[in-house]
């Protein structure tokens, strides 16, 4: 009886040790900041200091990884604008320089005239003419081909409020060519320097000695 007690005893030990019960250390656990890169992790630097290249959630040091950072002002662990938190980590409003719903444009800054206005629409197209900016619509600011050294034509205004000239006719004045009906083109479209901005040949004023006049016209002008 004794025989068959310590026979079960050793067989049942031998399957304790076969199966691992009771030896071996337990499964290590993935924590991050221990240094060594283990499950979801993307990186394990050894520490949980952000802004070093490996965040303190083992995510690569970026905009968008959910960690708030070096220069981040934000980080909602995602790279969508208009959410409170934009895809460059700043807070979602007009002029950090990311368009976002209800913006039709954003150039990082709140300075209107420069064609993104305070409030983060486009300034060409409402019919103002800004800074940088030759016409608007329908308004070309009095400007019209002829202004322009072209004989004639219709004059209009491009959807990024540049003057369109595809309608104007004649030559250019101002080219530095001699053409047409130009009776001078010293190459620009100054009047007062002998030739008027519209290539007539001007004359020093007989009254005064000084100044230029087209023939018939007045000082620098066209007759």
């Amino acid at each position: 009886m004794r025989l068959r007690m310590v026979a079960a005893a050793v067989l049942g030990l031998a399957a304790l040790v076969g199966c691992g019960g009771g030896g071996g250390a337990p499964p290590v656990a993935d924590v991050c900041g221990d240094g060594r890169r283990a499950g979801g992790e993307a990186c394990d630097d050894g520490n949980l200091v952000s802004g070093d290249g490996c965040d303190a959630n083992c995510t690569a040091t970026g905009c968008g990884n959910g960690v708030t950072s070096g220069l981040e002002a934000c980080d909602d662990g995602n790279l969508v604008s208009g959410d409170g938190c934009d895809a460059n980590c700043t807070a979602s409003a007009c002029g950090n320089g990311v368009t976002a719903a209800g913006e039709a444009c954003d150039d990082g800054n709140a300075v209107p005239g420069d064609g993104c206005d305070a409030a983060c629409q486009l300034e060409c197209g409402d019919g103002a003419i800004q800074a940088l900016e030759q016409c608007d619509g329908a308004n070309l600011g009095g400007q019209s081909c002829p202004g322009l050294g072209y004989l004639g034509g219709a004059l209009a205004c491009t959807a990024a409020c540049r003057f369109d000239v595809a309608a104007c006719t004649g030559e250019v004045c101002g080219d530095g060519a001699l053409q047409g009906d130009e009776a001078c083109d010293d190459g620009n479209q100054a009047s007062g320097d002998g030739c008027s901005a519209t290539c007539d040949l001007e004359q020093p004023d007989p009254l005064t000695g000084t100044g230029w006049f087209a023939p018939g016209g007045t000082v620098g002008e066209r007759p």
